[in-house]
């Protein structure tokens, strides 16, 4: 049985509500927390209905929700420090929907994107949570059902939670943990995919893939969208091609 699936984005071959219908299924299969970390988060109101609608009933159903999403920087942000926060709106957006939030507050971007769901299962990728990134851009969503992945992104969510401010956060101590794709293990499917576009070797992140192939979607990479020194967690998703955790490891 798979642990894990991807799901690819692209400009004007999805709509907005076939991605939220996705991220709706996944937010109603909730029994027990759902915990956001979000860098942006902004959605027209039919959109906004549908997620609304969501939450209300997982709420009422007595589950836990919670948001951190990156805000707190200075009016104007200092774009020289790396201070280049998403257009406005995420803070007003999370707090309109009436459920606990923290801003994580830091001097660069608190860019992370994940959804956690009852301490065992994560949606993940290059993806915000905004009409543009549901229907506008090159993107993906990952979705890991692995109890030992998700402990990874609870520690990392809690450290969010508790300091406010990602300074001093993500340093998590992973090992590799095996997943799998479409009825194998992702390494296999990784090593099927690349040998089929000409590769004679699998390399050993998404990142070096897309440097060698100079298409930076060619692989999804949960957390973060581009290589920049200015994101939060910069985790290489090992563990959708290559059997291994997304490793806490800070981009250069």
């Amino acid at each position: 049985m798979d642990n894990l699936s991807v799901f690819f984005l692209a400009q004007g071959e999805q709509s907005g509500d076939e991605v939220m219908a996705r991220l709706t299924t996944f937010i109603r299969a909730a029994r027990q927390s759902l915990d956001f970390a979000v860098y942006d988060m902004r959605f027209s109101d039919p959109l906004k209905a549908s997620l609304s609608s969501a939450l209300r009933e997982r709420a009422e159903a007595g589950v836990k929700i919670r948001f951190c999403y990156d805000g707190d920087k200075p009016p104007p942000p200092n774009a020289a420090a790396g201070q280049d926060p998403a257009p406005s709106g995420t803070g007003a957006f999370i707090q309109s929907l009436g459920y606990p939030w923290h801003r994580i507050a830091g001097m660069k971007l608190m860019h992370s994107k994940f959804i956690l769901r009852d301490g065992q299962s994560v949606w993940t990728g290059s993806t915000n949570l905004t009409d543009d990134g549901f229907v506008s851009m090159e993107n993906n969503v990952v979705e890991m059902d692995s109890l030992p992945l998700a402990n990874y992104y609870a520690e990392d969510f809690e450290q969010l939670w508790e300091k406010e401010n990602f300074e001093n956060t993500g340093e998590i101590h992973t090992q590799p943990e095996p997943v799998t794709f479409a009825g194998q293990s992702a390494l296999r499917c990784a090593s099927c995919f690349l040998r089929a576009a000409g590769w004679k070797s699998i390399p050993r992140s998404p990142g070096a893939c897309a440097r060698r192939s100079g298409h930076r979607r060619a692989l999804p990479r949960p957390n973060q969208s581009d290589d920049t020194s200015n994101d939060h967690h910069g985790w290489h998703a090992h563990g959708v091609f290559t059997d291994a955790a997304p490793h806490a490891e800070k981009t250069r």
